[in-house]
């Protein structure tokens, strides 16, 4: 009986140490996933901000264009102050709302009557017997 129960505790024993190197086994999985989530996130945020960084250098160059056209000087007119695309400001001519056009050389077209326009259709609805 004795030497059952040494066996019981060296069997005890393997096991705790089995469960500690487990456990320690663990620990460093545990950190290896750890510095693998942490590297990915990382490249990650440096991807996400280079690209934020050119976006912000675009709109920046794009702010400077900007900024150049609207400090340069206006260009000079062609023509003169009082004259836009060929009409005179402050003539007044009439315009009529709506404009006659000529038949040149056809015979005039006359709409026909009402009566041609009007027709007449006849339809039979039967009912069915209830």
């Amino acid at each position: 009986m004795q030497q059952f129960s040494v066996e019981i505790k060296e069997f005890e024993a393997a096991e705790a140490e089995e469960r500690h190197l487990k456990g320690l086994e663990d620990d460093y999985a545990f950190a290896i996933a750890d510095a693998n989530i942490t590297t990915k996130l990382e490249n990650e945020k440096d991807d996400i901000f280079a690209t934020a960084q050119h976006a912000y250098q675009q709109a920046q160059a794009a702010l400077e264009q900007l900024h150049a056209k609207e400090a340069a000087p206006a260009p000079k007119k062609e023509s003169s102050e009082g004259e836009i695309a060929g009409h005179k400001a402050g003539v007044v001519r009439s315009v009529p709302l709506v404009r006659r056009f000529k038949q040149g050389g056809s015979t005039k077209w006359t709409p026909p009557s009402r009566s041609e326009l009007k027709f007449t259709y006849e339809f039979e609805c039967k009912r069915p017997d209830a």
